[in-house]
C-alpha cells in the first residue's frame, strides 16, 4: 500500500489528496523497536475523520548457533475514526484492525512455529508536531487465534524435531503504540 501511494505521487505528478494539506504518513512503533520488533506502518486519510492504516511487524533474527530465534512476519490492515480532529489524522481516535502472520519463537533449542490471526479494537491519541512529524500513542485489544507446532532442535544437525501440534486462543491487549510518524505530502493541483 505504501509503495503504491508513493509511486502514484511520483508518476502522476501533482495530485489532490483526499484531505487538503495532507499525505501518506509512515511510522515506526518504538514500543516494538525496544524489544527487537522491526516494524513499519502507513496511514492515509480517506476523509477528515476516517483513515486507512497498514502495519507490518517483521523481526527475523536467529542467533547462538540456531538455538534462539525471534522470527515474526505479521501484517495488519485497519481503519481509524478521529472523534474531533483539529487537523487531519490528529486527536483522539478509535480503530479496528485485522491481522495475520507467521512466527518462529525459539529459546535454548526449544520453540514454537505457527500461524496467527488477530482482530483488534483500540483507541489512542495522535498529535501533530513541528513540520511533517507527529506522535501517536495507543492501545489495542482483542482475540488472537494461533495454530502452532512445538519443536526441539537436534544439536548435531540443527534439524527440527517436531513434538506436537496445538491451538492457542488469547483475548486481551494486543498492541501498545508509541510511534513517531513522518508525513509525505503529495502536491495539490
Amino acid at each position: 500500500m505504501l509503495a503504491a501511494i508513493i509511486l502514484g505521487c511520483i508518476i502522476s505528478g501533482p495530485i489532490e489528496a483526499a484531505v487538503p494539506e495532507t499525505g501518506i504518513t509512515v511510522s515506526t512503533n518504538f514500543a516494538y523497536d525496544l524489544v527487537g520488533g522491526v516494524n513499519l506502518g502507513a496511514e492515509y486519510p480517506i476523509s477528515e475523520k476516517f483513515s486507512a492504516r497498514a502495519d507490518c511487524l517483521f523481526p527475523w533474527f536467529v542467533w547462538n548457533s540456531n538455538q534462539n530465534a525471534l522470527q515474526l512476519l505479521h501484517v495488519e490492515l485497519g481503519g481509524r475514526y478521529y472523534l474531533s480532529p483539529s487537523k487531519p489524522m490528529s486527536g483522539i481516535y478509535l480503530n479496528v484492525a485485522a491481522g495475520a502472520g507467521y512466527y518462529d519463537l525459539e529459546s535454548k533449542g526449544k520453540g514454537y512455529q505457527g500461524e496467527e490471526l488477530l482482530l483488534q479494537f483500540g483507541c489512542g491519541y495522535a498529535r501533530k508536531l513541528k513540520g511533517p512529524w507527529s506522535i501517536d500513542l495507543g492501545l489495542g485489544l482483542g482475540p488472537v487465534i494461533s495454530k502452532y507446532r512445538r519443536y526441539e532442535v537436534n544439536g548435531k544437525s540443527n534439524d527440527l524435531i517436531y513434538r506436537n501440534d496445538g491451538r492457542f486462543f488469547y483475548f486481551g491487549p494486543t498492541t501498545i503504540r508509541a510511534s513517531i510518524s513522518y508525513t509525505i505530502y503529495c502536491k495539490r493541483r
